[in-house]
């Protein structure tokens, strides 16, 4: 079958138009005609907005743009300059919080205990290395505490002289010093026996591993440090040694401990 081309009604030109202008109109159609403006390529129709006046809309809202980002650009930069003294101070204000934060935490610690006075009544106490540091410390809170303490150290010079710091610290009488000295386990063994004496030795409710030695620069006995150099180079130091033989950090430190704790409880 042949496709005929489809025949169109050809446009109907009314009347000509005041000023020369004609309108075109489609047949069949109704309303006004298109007119052509006298701008060239413009066509508008008389019921509504054409694309000129279209164009002009679109070109204010581009410019209404363009002004309201170039207001928010010049406030940015006027708060970018203006709040750079704020900044500062609030950095100075963060740094001065962590360092009181840090005192706080990292270098005092947590709060000091005070146990509360009398809650220690009948407990008997005793610190070994009470003579200095931490368990002269303690040895004063405790005996505010109410608790009978006993200092013990090395020397009965240092020890004696503790137990006078301590009672006027305290304000408590119940304080009393036994020598015991942990480099030698003879003297070691022989504390029970010698606290089982006292007027306070009837118990030991606590036992306060406290004393302790480190970094000991030299040798006490009579043979000098000795240096021996061995086929590879390795450089050996003798140190100082208890009255038993052994190291005198580990001997004092933990055997010496180990071995009151035992011979306590046998």
């Amino acid at each position: 079958m042949a496709l005929l081309p489809a025949q169109l009604a050809p446009l109907e030109e009314p009347a000509a138009a005041p000023g020369g202008l004609r309108g075109l109109r489609r047949p069949g159609t109704s309303g006004p005609p298109l007119q052509k403006s006298h701008e060239v390529g413009a066509v508008s129709d008389s019921r509504g907005i054409g694309p000129a006046s279209l164009g002009l809309a679109l070109a204010a809202c581009a410019a209404q743009r363009c002004r309201a980002r170039t207001v928010r650009r010049a406030a940015a930069e006027a708060e970018e300059t203006g709040g750079l003294p704020r900044r500062i101070l609030l950095g100075l204000a963060g740094g001065a919080a962590g360092l009181v934060a840090l005192k706080r935490f990292a270098i005092d610690g947590p709060p000091e205990f005070d146990p509360a006075p009398a809650s220690l009544k009948g407990k008997t106490v005793v610190i070994t290395g009470g003579n200095t540091g931490l368990g002269k410390e303690s040895a004063v809170r405790l005996a505010k505490a109410g608790a009978t303490i006993v200092l013990t150290a090395r020397s009965e010079e240092k020890g004696r002289k503790a137990l006078a710091d301590v009672k006027a610290a305290s304000g408590s009488s119940d304080v009393h010093f036994l020598q015991l000295d942990l480099a030698d386990l003879e003297n070691v063994k022989s504390f029970k026996q010698r606290f089982t004496k006292e007027s306070y030795g009837e118990k030991i409710d606590v036992l306060m591993n406290n004393a302790g030695v480190m970094a000991i620069p030299e040798r006490k006995d009579q043979h000098e440090p000795t240096f021996s150099l061995h086929g590879r180079g390795v450089l050996t130091l003798r140190g100082q040694e208890t009255k038993n033989g052994f190291e005198e950090q580990f001997g004092v430190n933990h055997l010496g401990h180990f071995a009151a704790c035992l011979n306590w409880s046998s």
